[in-house]
């Protein structure tokens, strides 16, 4: 669902109003570092820590119908409960370079490489393996989850203006590894305008929960609730055996959409079934850091 936008107005003027423009300089070229700590705890005790360090770098160039961004793999490394692990489907990822084709505002048209990862898989793995693997990771799952990734951090503004303080409010989708899918609520917040290496940038705070009661400290006098302002009664939404809840910042630039820096977290708590016929609780805390080098190349 599109995000409702509510304005904000300081002494009854309206304040300046910005609008987001995807306008990379040609032949950009950017180091991104995104660091995954993922961490599973099932019960009160039983607890597994994943943690992904990924380095790529991606060059941006103008063409005659949009964008090309090509990222390519620059090191990656996989640690599990501080011990480094060797995973051949994390490995196979080291060697794909993917090119993203946007139209001339930076929507977001194909996605290719991905394909080369499934035809290394299926040549490295036995066939009753690759079938289990692609299954679950198959090119358009893939495709489909870097879409929705590009389209909440970059899409989904392109064109858009806004006023600092405005909190613009949306529900969203999850999908559960049992192939259940659970509506959750956001909100994002145009917090400030500040500076960051001489690019002026706007700091975007957003939240979500899958209880629209849970965001009213975030969302504030602009609005009740989540639910109210889009006409979706959070009681039907809600899973008794489930929740989700998040929270981060972005820092971009809006008349470029080069994002500086960004983090993220999730918490998604559910029960699952022991061998033994028990309900237990099982939580996933995921946190997310992304770092951006415009300057130099550095490798892990």
């Amino acid at each position: 669902m599109s995000p409702k936008p509510k304005s904000q107005i300081a002494d009854g003027i309206p304040l300046k109003e910005f609008r987001f423009r995807f306008n990379s300089p040609d032949d950009t070229t950017f180091i991104q570092t995104l660091r995954t700590a993922k961490v599973n705890i099932m019960g009160e005790s039983e607890k597994q820590t994943r943690i992904i360090e990924i380095q790529s770098s991606t060059s941006i160039e103008k063409t005659n119908d949009g964008y090309s961004l090509i990222t390519t793999p620059v090191s990656a490394k996989l640690t599990q409960d501080g011990e480094r692990i060797d995973d051949p489907i994390f490995s196979s990822l080291q060697d794909v370079v993917v090119i993203y084709k946007l139209n001339p505002k930076g929507q977001l048209l194909a996605i290719y490489g991905y394909e080369s990862l499934l035809k290394k898989m299926k040549e490295r793995f036995p066939s009753p393996k690759y079938k289990a693997i692609s299954n679950v990771l198959n090119n358009e799952a893939i495709i489909n989850r870097e879409k929705a990734d590009w389209n909440g951090r970059i899409g989904s503004f392109v064109g858009k203006k806004f006023r600092l303080g405005d909190v613009w409010q949306s529900t969203d989708s999850f999908d559960l590894p049992s192939g259940e899918t659970v509506i959750f609520y956001s909100a994002i917040r145009f917090a400030e305008q500040t500076s960051f290496e001489g690019h002026d940038c706007i700091r975007i705070k957003f939240a979500n929960n899958s209880s629209d009661k849970a965001l009213k400290d975030f969302i504030g006098k602009v609005s009740n609730s989540v639910s109210e302002s889009l006409d979706v009664p959070y009681e039907k939404q809600e899973m008794p055996y489930l929740t989700i809840s998040g929270e981060g910042e972005r820092l971009i630039d809006p008349a470029t959409m080069l994002i500086y820096s960004e983090t993220m977290e999730r918490i998604v708590t559910t029960s699952m079934e022991t061998p033994e016929k028990e309900r237990v609780k099982f939580t996933t805390k995921e946190k997310k850091e992304y770092r951006f080098d415009y300057t130099m190349i550095k490798v892990l």
